[in-house]
């Protein structure tokens, strides 16, 4: 294994670690706390978690196997992330499986 690898298998790591407090806070909730870690509320380890993956993508781009956006580049890929998750709720909304 290479750092590449290496670099991706921890990111790949931490985005399962992310997806796994999402389903803890789905079943339930985001204010609760794990009885047998008490490290935080579920809503406090996703973004924990969240931000180990930022790191990671930051170690990605300081080696250069990732390229880091400018600014207006990050800003604009946020807003139409943020477009279609809005046009998509609402489709959900039309078709009742959001209420």
């Amino acid at each position: 294994m290479n750092k590449t690898e290496y670099l991706l298998a921890c990111l790949s790591e931490e985005c399962a670690e992310v997806q796994k407090n999402v389903g803890k806070a789905l079943r339930f909730g985001l204010d609760d706390i794990d009885p047998n870690t008490k490290l935080g509320t579920n809503g406090e380890l996703i973004l924990e978690e969240f931000y180990h993956i930022c790191a990671v993508v930051e170690l990605l781009q300081e080696d250069g196997i990732i390229r880091k956006p400018s600014g207006y580049w990050k800003r604009e890929m946020e807003n139409d992330k943020k477009k279609r998750v809005t046009k998509f709720m609402e489709y959900s909304k039309q078709k009742g499986t959001l209420k």
